[in-house]
C-alpha cells in the first residue's frame, strides 16, 4: 500500500468511526443495550420501533400488528417493510432487544451512505471526496442524525442508504450485468 492509499484510508475509518460515535452513539448514549428504549424523541419514532417489535413478534408483516389497528386483525401492512424486517433479522441473531437493533440499523446505514456517497465521489475527483467528508460527517451527525432518527424518519433516512447506492450503481452500469447491481439498490430503495 502506497502512502497516498494509506493516508486515504485511515481519513476514511476516522470519518466513518466518527459518524458512528457522534451519529447513533450519542443518540443511544454510547452503549449497545438498554434497558429500554433510548434515543427515541417521537411518537413517530416509538411507531416504527413498535411496527418492527410487531414484525419480531408476528414472525412476518403480511397484516399490520392488531395491538396497532384497533383490534381488526385483517389489516394488510401497509408501510416499506425492509427496515422492519432488517431489524427483526439483527435482534434475532444479536439478541438485542428489537428498539437497540432499530438504533444500530438506522446508524450503520446512515453510516453506509456516507461511505458510498464518498466513493460516489471519488468518481468525480479524489479531492472532491474529501473534502466532501466534513459535509457526510455533518449530515450524519448532530441535529440531522437526531431529527431523522429519533424524531421518527427511519424509513426516508434507511432509503438514503439504497438511494446512494442506485447513483453509484448507475455509474457502473458498464460492468459485465451492471443492471442488476442497479437493478437491486433501486427495488431496495423502493421497498424503505
Amino acid at each position: 500500500m502506497d502512502k497516498e492509499t494509506a493516508i486515504e484510508t485511515a481519513l476514511i475509518v476516522a470519518f466513518f468511526t466518527a459518524i458512528l460515535f457522534l451519529g447513533p452513539g450519542s443518540a443511544a448514549e454510547h452503549r449497545i443495550t438498554h434497558e429500554f428504549p433510548t434515543g427515541y424523541s417521537a411518537s413517530d419514532s416509538y411507531q416504527h420501533q413498535t411496527r418492527a417489535q410487531a414484525v419480531y413478534d408476528m414472525g412476518q408483516y403480511r397484516n399490520e400488528a392488531p395491538y396497532m389497528m384497533a383490534g381488526f386483525k385483517d389489516i394488510i401492512g401497509f408501510y416499506p417493510p425492509v427496515i422492519y424486517h432488517a431489524t427483526v433479522l439483527l435482534a434475532r441473531t444479536s439478541g438485542l432487544p428489537v428498539y437497540d437493533s432499530l438504533q444500530f440499523i438506522m446508524g450503520l446505514s446512515l453510516a453506509l451512505a456516507a461511505l458510498i456517497a464518498y466513493y460516489f465521489a471519488k468518481g468525480m475527483g479524489k479531492s472532491i471526496a474529501v473534502l466532501s467528508l466534513p459535509l457526510m460527517l455533518f449530515i450524519t451527525t448532530g441535529a440531522p442524525f437526531l431529527g431523522a432518527v429519533t424524531f421518527g424518519q427511519m424509513p426516508s433516512a434507511f432509503s438514503s442508504l439504497f438511494m446512494i447506492a442506485t447513483a453509484w450503481a448507475i455509474m457502473k452500469l458498464s460492468l459485465p450485468q451492471g443492471y442488476l447491481l442497479a437493478a437491486a439498490a433501486l427495488a431496495g430503495s423502493i421497498m424503505t
